[in-house]
């Protein structure tokens, strides 16, 4: 079946009412087919494998090695990282996929400006690979700092690109049609990912997102932009950046601890150690590692668990949607 599936297929371009001549190939993937991005995945499953020291997060097609390291070593982990880099250039080049040296960058994650620099050039491919300032992830844009300055700008920029095409339609539509689009295709924008970076935002940025949630419900209700809106935010049930943050962090937590998965995540989340003989609702309470900097104090693995373990513990055996319709409930 998957021999007939991936071999001695035919694809053609169209443009309008031109088409290309009819390709050929002996194999490979379908463009846009359903099973093509689980067959990718099971094709690059032992891509993991050959990398000895960095550890390796990806999506699909969409890959990153990671790598921490004192900056007292800096010189030895640009070896290890180069010797991983040539372990995944050959695991390619088996396995018929050519690597593009120009669509790889370099990320040196630090937590300020005199942190220790590359003491030489990341090489793949006998090419230097270009050392970044700002990377965009699956969607979110990160920077060197961890201060996501570029991505709360690029959020700025797409949620006005949209709000000013939509407010062209305002004195056309209902409320109830107005609010429909800024729930389907403007919060989504301010809203994605953000448990990965909303609670380690400044008050500036998160204030940007605010106003942006806020020139939102003003469109909906026709608002002058002065005008109180805290009673039209209630009636919208559009909650504040803060609250959204942690719905979308505590819900994360409880779906990672209902499925365990994602592993990488369920390891960061352990069940606190309790001597009892008997179970009772406690146990179902999560380690808080310990955080020195209020920086640590703001990452996944510390606020995650300290804000799960505030709820009420009868929540944490709801279903999902139950328990989401609760959470939102108790911070309405």
């Amino acid at each position: 079946f998957f021999a007939s599936y991936l071999s001695k297929r035919s694809q053609i371009t169209k443009i309008g009412n031109d088409s290309s001549n009819i390709l050929h190939r002996s194999g490979g993937v379908p463009q846009g087919s359903c099973l093509g991005p689980i067959l990718f995945s099971i094709y690059t499953s032992d891509l993991a494998d050959t990398i000895r020291f960095c550890s390796l997060h990806s999506y699909a097609d969409d890959c990153q090695l990671l790598l921490s390291y004192p900056s007292s070593e800096a010189r030895t982990a640009l070896e290890k990282i180069n010797n991983d880099l040539s372990k995944v250039l050959m695991w390619s080049e088996s396995n018929g996929l050519e690597l593009n040296p120009d669509k790889c960058t370099i990320l040196n994650l630090r937590f300020n400006n005199t942190g220790q620099s590359l003491p030489g050039d990341v090489m793949l491919n006998n090419s230097p690979l270009f050392l970044s300032e700002t990377v965009k992830i699956l969607g979110v844009k990160i920077d060197s700092q961890l201060k996501f300055t570029s991505h709360v700008k690029y959020i700025y920029q797409k949620v006005m690109c949209r709000l000013r095409i939509v407010c062209r339609l305002r004195s056309f539509l209902p409320v109830s049609a107005k609010l429909q689009i800024v729930k389907s295709l403007i919060l989504p924008l301010i809203y994605y990912a953000l448990p990965a970076f909303g609670n380690s935002l400044t008050k500036e940025k998160l204030l940007i997102l605010t106003k942006l949630e806020n020139r939102a419900i003003r469109f909906v209700y026709g608002l002058r932009k002065f005008d109180h809106i805290s009673s039209y935010r209630k009636l919208a049930q559009i909650p504040s950046i803060q609250d959204t943050c942690k719905i979308q962090t505590v819900s994360l937590v409880h779906k990672v601890m209902t499925t365990s998965r994602p592993t990488y995540l369920k390891n960061k989340l352990v069940a606190r150690s309790i001597n009892r003989e008997r179970k009772t609702r406690q146990d179902a309470l999560l380690a808080v590692p310990r955080a020195r900097l209020e920086r640590g104090k703001k990452g996944f693995s510390h606020f995650g668990p300290q804000q799960y373990n505030s709820l009420p513990p009868e929540m944490k055996y709801l279903s999902m949607r139950a328990f989401k319709d609760k959470l939102k409930k108790m911070l309405a």
